[in-house]
């Protein structure tokens, strides 16, 4: 199929809603608006995120399901390396692959967009956070509060080091969960500027820290 023809996603207006389809160059549908939401562009699979009656799912080039709608979310993120995908059913996060069968049961609350590139990935179960990989099983055990997301797609930031919230207090810990700076910290942006240092407010005062976790007030 010559698919340099699809153009861009479209929108017409269908008994008072919005209904999506797909144009080509010349602004003809070449697959009909009918979805309640279409991504602008195909992954270089020939998938394409569609939204129907609520539930999300994938289609291809002829506006034929690949994966069928019976997801209530899809992640922020595409199809990884691996072919991953995060997907919400029934109110419980997951993985797909590309057939739309299940890699990881859905049974967690909330999971990052992705794994990084060390097949990491923080996911919440039970209220509390950890670290799986993609075989299902714990790198780091939920003890958790928070999670705040690193640099990109990785949770962890480019000095392997990731903010986590702990009994009510932030520090860092590093890819085994060792603590790298203690958990004392109030609030924290999460990640380190160019400078290597990073907001972070102690007893009340706002200042910065720097990856050995020495504060500094701000004046």
């Amino acid at each position: 199929m010559n698919t340099n023809k699809f153009n861009h996603s479209g929108v017409k207006i269908i008994n008072g809603e919005k209904k999506y389809g797909f144009l080509d160059i010349h602004d003809q549908w070449l697959i009909n608006p009918v979805f309640d939401y279409l991504d602008d562009e195909f992954d270089e699979e020939g998938y394409l995120r569609a939204k129907h009656d609520n539930k999300w799912g994938y289609i291809n080039y002829k506006g034929d399901w690949i994966i069928r709608p019976v997801f209530d979310q899809l992640s922020d993120a595409p199809f990884d390396e691996e072919n991953y995908l995060g997907v919400k059913y029934q109110e419980k996060w997951g993985f797909i692959d590309r057939k739309g069968s299940w890699i990881i049961q859905p049974k967690f609350e909330q999971i990052a967009d992705c794994f990084d590139h060390l097949d990491y990935c923080a996911v919440k179960f039970d209220a509390k956070w950890g670290f799986i990989n993609r075989d299902d099983e714990w790198i780091i055990s939920p003890d958790y509060d928070s999670v705040i997301a690193g640099e990109f797609l990785d949770v962890y930031d480019r000095e392997n080091m990731v903010a986590v919230q702990y009994q009510g207090k932030w520090g860092w810990i590093d890819r085994q969960g060792h603590w790298l700076i203690d958990p004392v910290f109030d609030e924290v942006r999460g990640w380190f500027d160019d400078s290597e240092r990073c907001l972070a407010k102690l007893h009340g005062k706002s200042g910065s820290i720097n990856r050995k976790g020495e504060w500094k007030k701000f004046d």
